[in-house]
């Protein structure tokens, strides 16, 4: 089975890459054996762009059985503790649309310019596509933009329009490509910070880094086993 496991930074991956390198078979510079799997390490670069066209980039090379993306993610969700892991069980984008002459958003959904429920989207949400049991994970609703929030007025009216629980630069895209393109995936994200106006010392990065790590290579075996069986 090859299994992609991507970031939009080498600091968001570096523990994982160390992880591989300790337990892991070097295949080459980016490729390991591992738990019968052969993994490949892609650094997309940040933002959705980026994102999307790594995967499809490598579709075409060779096919991909399972795509992860990890990362960090900032929290709309206060019940999510700084350093969590959480799995993103649907992402949309947040900024995608036009701002209004009085400060108001509109999506490309309300204004016509694409159906809501166009695949892979329902609803405007694009979900994850693996079929292993992540009952026991915290999943989570998440949005993707261009410029993270960093205002009040921002963070309100993101929240107002879609309730969602995190906000990443990358997911969305991810999901989108990944179901176009009928790969498997899923996001796996540490919460580094809440969603607030703008204030990196109250920001809990190398904690939340240091549980992905953790927490990535608990959920890899269940991911990898259902594949492997034919379940996915």
């Amino acid at each position: 089975m090859r299994v992609i496991i991507t970031a939009p930074t080498v600091f968001e991956i570096a523990p994982i890459i160390k992880t591989l390198d300790t337990h892991g078979k070097k295949l080459s510079f980016s490729k390991y054996g591992y738990a019968g799997s052969e993994i490949e390490i892609l650094v997309s670069g940040v933002g959705a762009v980026k994102s999307a066209l790594s995967m499809a980039q490598l579709q075409m090379m060779s096919k991909v059985d399972l795509a992860i993306q990890v990362g960090l993610a900032g929290a709309f969700d206060r019940s999510l503790s700084l350093g969590n892991v959480v799995i993103v069980d649907k992402d949309r984008y947040g900024d995608l649309g036009v701002e209004e002459n009085d400060g108001t958003f509109t999506s490309i959904e309300t204004l016509g310019l694409e159906d809501r429920n166009l695949y892979p989207a329902v609803d405007g949400w694009i979900h994850h596509k693996v079929k292993a049991d992540l009952t026991h994970y915290t999943l989570v609703n998440g949005i993707t933009v261009n410029t993270v929030s960093g205002t009040q007025a921002t963070i309100d009216r993101r929240q107002s329009l879609f309730h969602p629980q995190i906000e990443t630069m990358e997911g969305a895209a991810f999901y989108y490509a990944c179901r176009v393109l009928d790969i498997e995936c899923v996001q796996v994200r540490a919460i580094s910070n809440y969603v607030e106006p703008r204030n990196k010392d109250n920001w809990q990065i190398e904690e939340a880094i240091k549980n992905l790590e953790l927490e990535f290579f608990r959920i890899f075996p269940t991911l990898s086993q259902v594949k492997q069986k034919g379940a996915i």
